[in-house]
């Protein structure tokens, strides 16, 4: 009767007993006169994500000022690329709104709660609109996923106040209407 024996163990490689590391992809926004560039540093277009792609842990110093933005499309496509959930960000300030924007959150949440379809909110320049659009959708908690969409002088302001107010955990993009033509 034959006797099974097990041969002894080989003891495994150090490169077969680390798991495999997945470069991190960086989706740029890369203006049209760099395309060549972002290619030429090994950032190909990739016709799935439709946006210029760098693989590797680090960007290229060349890459760097084309890196995607807080709450910009391309950070968006990143972090699905890289297998990341929205998370929550805490508030970077305190931020106490004033009378006339508390009212205008109430105004903005009354009109959510009655099912309209959208708010206008028309404050003078300088009244604080961004803030108080953005602490009135932090209290809309059924809302996961907010687009921003506004002129590109004001892009920046609002990422700026979202980092500030924090992200409510709402998965959030802001960006411009000149970026997307008709």
């Amino acid at each position: 009767m034959p006797i099974a024996t097990q041969r002894p163990a080989r003891p495994a490689s150090t490169a077969a007993a680390r798991p495999a590391v997945r470069a991190k992809a960086h989706v740029l926004d890369i203006p049209f006169e760099a395309r060549p560039l972002a290619q030429m540093h090994g950032a190909p277009w990739n016709p799935a994500v439709k946006a210029f792609v760098f693989h590797g842990e680090h960007l290229p110093e060349a890459l760097a000022p084309y890196a995607s933005q807080p709450h910009s499309w391309e950070r968006l496509k990143q972090d699905g690329l890289n297998g990341l959930e929205p998370s929550v960000s805490e508030p970077e300030r305190h931020v106490v709104l004033r009378p006339h924007q508390g009212e205008a959150v109430s105004a903005l949440l009354a009109a959510y709660e009655a099912n309209r379809c959208g708010f206008l909110v028309a404050d003078d320049v300088g009244l604080g609109k961004t803030m108080e659009s953005w602490a009135g959708v932090l209290r809309m908690e059924s809302i996961a996923t907010v687009l921003v969409v506004c002129p590109i002088a004001v892009v920046a302001h609002w990422r700026r106040t979202i980092a500030w107010m924090g992200n409510g955990g709402k998965q959030v993009v802001v960006t411009n209407y000149e970026r997307y033509p008709e």
